[in-house]
């Protein structure tokens, strides 16, 4: 029933469509936010009004799927955390389709519950760090946020966040499933089989079952859902980037020999993808590091395993390329490494300041070695490996900072992750970084 229902919302997206913009979701919100009379009920029941004020022909989302909306079913509300669990799986999933539109969708209400200021945001960012997380960075990558015209006339030139709604729900070209190739509900059936008669289900192949333009999967660590759902030009083609996070992931967590459930899971994901078990060599998006820059490397270092940072650093860096050339041969994959990006300004006033200090060297650091293993002349030492270098153009100067720069403010979403502006810089770097094109 539930796969039927997805089916039925996601054709009418296709045959109706959706002309709210995110722009439009994020105004009605900031009015609702500023003092409008009424219990959560009557809230949802203006947004509801809203879209089909704007929308001739508004989309009827059936009621089970409507997991934002207890009010009218107490039988079938969920706890707060469960709302955001699922919201992380519904955009994350890398089927895509109708639970990337319920996703985009869910967000003109969420946060009439969430909203990310005030006693609730500070209660639920106290209560549940993680899922907290990722829910204020998923609703910027669905939303983006409110630019007034004046600034908008005066950056017409800055690239912009385009938000996932705008490309999901007003313009789902190529990001849709493609109707004549495969029904979704089939094809959720069909895996759902494939797992529970796998035994473990480590390798049944886990993908959107048919798009419109070809895919590049993106996975690692949180950091790929900047690039999620996106568009980028290869040549004269097109790729969409599809997440398929290992949530957690460090750089030295992909060695071999490491018994942490983040290996487990990167495997996992390797193993599900649609094309790891061809002989025909393919490309993924890797991301991986942050992590090890914000809190993995610094332990070593004050256990007296390494010299200096700079130690430290180099060995993870090598352990992390040795490590992935290893996957590019077992899975016969050609691996495109992201760097980490430049940590975010922070205030000063709520006495963080030296551990911010501290990441941005390490993950300087970090940056450099990348470059100097994969970009020396001469230094050729990993097959199928390339990086893709465009993290020097997301700095802004800062003389405060011990680097001389932070992440410049056009790229940051959420202060930990870069928004989907990046793309752009990814596109450029792609077409520079040496790898072999053909196979993406």
């Amino acid at each position: 029933k539930i796969l039927d229902s997805f089916e039925s919302f996601s054709d009418q997206i296709q045959t109706i469509g959706i002309l709210t913009t995110a722009s439009d979701v994020l105004g009605a919100l900031s009015i609702s936010h500023k003092g409008q009379k009424g219990d959560a009920g009557d809230q949802l029941k203006r947004m509801r009004d809203f879209i089909m004020r704007q929308d001739q022909s508004p989309v009827e989302v059936p009621c089970v799927l409507q997991f934002w909306d207890g009010e009218g079913n107490s039988s079938r509300s969920m706890p707060p955390v469960i709302q955001l669990l699922l919201l992380k799986l519904l955009f994350s999933s890398p089927f895509g389709g109708p639970f990337l539109e319920l996703a985009c969708l869910s967000m003109a209400f969420l946060p009439l519950h969430f909203p990310t200021v005030g006693p609730v945001g500070r209660m639920m960012a106290r209560n549940y760090k993680s899922h907290w997380a990722y829910y204020v960075f998923i609703r910027y990558l669905i939303l983006g946020e409110k630019i007034k015209k004046h600034r908008l006339a005066a950056d017409k030139a800055l690239i912009r966040h385009r938000p996932v709604w705008d490309t999901v729900l007003v313009n789902s070209d190529g990001i849709s499933c493609d109707k004549m190739q495969c029904r979704l509900s089939d094809h959720c059936r069909r895996v759902l089989n494939e797992l529970s008669t796998d035994g473990k289900g480590s390798s049944v192949t886990i993908s959107a079952p048919a798009l419109a333009i070809a895919p590049l999967y993106v996975i690692g660590d949180s950091h790929v859902l900047s690039l999620a759902w996106q568009t980028i030009k290869i040549g004269h083609s097109r790729r969409i980037l599809i997440p398929y996070p290992a949530t957690g992931l460090k750089a030295w967590h992909v060695r071999q020999c490491t018994k942490f459930f983040t290996h487990s899971n990167l495997h996992t994901v390797l193993r599900r993808l649609p094309f790891t078990n061809t002989d025909k060599r393919r490309t993924i998006i890797l991301s991986a590091g942050e992590i090890d820059c914000r809190e993995g490397i610094g332990g070593s270092l004050i256990q007296g395993y390494y010299n200096d940072c700079s130690d430290a650093v180099t060995r993870t860096v090598e352990e992390y390329l040795n490590a992935v050339a290893s996957l590019a041969e077992q899975y016969t994959i050609q691996i495109l490494i992201m760097p980490v990006a430049p940590h975010a300004y922070r205030s000063e006033k709520n006495g963080k300041s030296t551990g911010r200090a501290a990441r941005r060297q390490t993950t300087h650091l970090f940056n450099q070695t990348l470059r100097h293993e994969l970009l020396s002349p001469g230094k050729k030492k990993y097959d199928y490996i390339f990086l893709l270098d465009y993290e020097e153009f997301l700095h802004e100067d800062d003389a405060n900072s011990p680097t001389g720069y932070v992440l410049n403010r056009a790229y940051n979403a959420d202060f930990t992750h870069v928004s989907g502006a990046v793309v752009k810089l990814l596109e450029n770097s792609l077409q520079s970084c040496g790898c072999d094109n053909s196979i993406i």
